[in-house]
């Protein structure tokens, strides 16, 4: 999977930003993505051990792992480049 694109980008951008667990169907209404869409996207990411899911109850969270968290802030520092 490439993480350049849209949405594996969004979504690791958004539970970093997210100060709490995120959970599955926020991020998919805060990406305007289709939770099905979103579920496949997230156990490619969650393969390639950028993001981590748990299920509590019937609700299931996504959080970032180290190597997500490097990915995310290497996103940020290109950013920043690209705006200036």
């Amino acid at each position: 999977m490439n993480i350049y694109n849209k949405i594996p980008r969004k979504i690791l951008m958004f539970v970093y930003d997210d100060s709490s667990k995120s959970y599955m169907t926020s991020v998919a209404k805060k990406l305007d993505a289709t939770y099905c869409h979103l579920q496949r996207v997230v156990s490619i990411l969650e393969k390639e051990k950028f993001i981590r899911t748990s299920k509590n109850g019937r609700r299931r969270f996504v959080v970032l792992t180290q190597k997500g968290i490097n990915v995310v802030e290497l996103f940020k520092k290109i950013e920043k480049v690209i705006c200036k």
